[in-house]
């Protein structure tokens, strides 16, 4: 499985926890390759990560893009024979719990390539604002803060759109097209990837910040990570 890290400049306190606990608590981290992309970033990040790197590790720094662009550069960064068999969507403001892979490749490869599937947050979704978006079925949205599919999955239902598109943001666009093809999307029980921060890329609280801090802080006291987890 490939991770993909996407960072931003002003966070590298909340990236390096990040990396620290997804290496920290991985079941099977050596078989991980980690690409970092450098959303608007600088020199000082790359030299803080190197603790935390993997041997096979891809740092990518790229001008200011936005969260989608950053992550659609780091995938097509990755050669076709470089792919191994599935791609992980990181943001740079999670704590990974332990044995956060091992769910997450369990959920995976127990369902071949008609699955997308998340260690972490999944959303509700109410049909009613969907507009235009004709016979859809999607009750779910699983968030880009951490989401992970095959590569075969992620070259059919394609890259992702800026916020905006068709679902109002790239989370639900995402899943709005896999659903359209017939994928499927899964939650792993319980969830291990904990999202710390609570506002949005430009600083506004992120729609149901009340129930997303609730979910935290249950995920935080199940893993018994009390201490240990900086907030955004």
């Amino acid at each position: 499985m490939n991770i993909m890290l996407i960072t931003t400049y002003k966070r590298p306190e909340l990236f390096l926890q990040t990396l620290r606990s997804m290496r920290g608590n991985a079941a099977n981290w050596p078989r991980h390759h980690l690409t970092t992309v450098i959303d608007g970033g600088g020199s000082h990040e790359i030299k803080d990560a190197t603790p935390y790197e993997i041997k096979d590790a891809t740092i990518l720094l790229v001008p200011k893009q936005g969260a989608s662009a950053a992550r659609n550069i780091g995938a097509s960064s990755i050669p076709k024979y470089r792919r191994q068999t599935h791609v992980c969507f990181f943001d740079d403001d999670v704590y990974c719990a332990p044995g956060w892979d091992e769910r997450l490749e369990r959920a995976l490869m127990g369902s071949s390539h008609k699955i997308c599937a998340v260690s972490g947050h999944a959303h509700p979704y109410n049909h009613t604002i969907l507009g235009s978006w004709k016979g859809s079925l999607l009750t779910t949205v699983l968030s880009t803060v951490n989401i992970s599919c095959s590569w075969e999955m992620w070259d059919d239902v394609g890259w992702f759109s800026e916020p905006g598109g068709p679902g109002g943001s790239e989370d639900v666009d995402w899943c709005l097209r896999a659903t359209e093809k017939g994928y499927g999307l899964a939650v792993t029980d319980p969830q291990v990837v904990i999202h710390c921060g609570i506002t949005g890329s430009g600083g506004k609280p992120i729609v149901g910040q009340d129930l997303v801090v609730a979910r935290n802080e249950e995920l935080v006291k199940l893993h018994k990570l009390e201490g240990k987890v900086k907030w955004a």
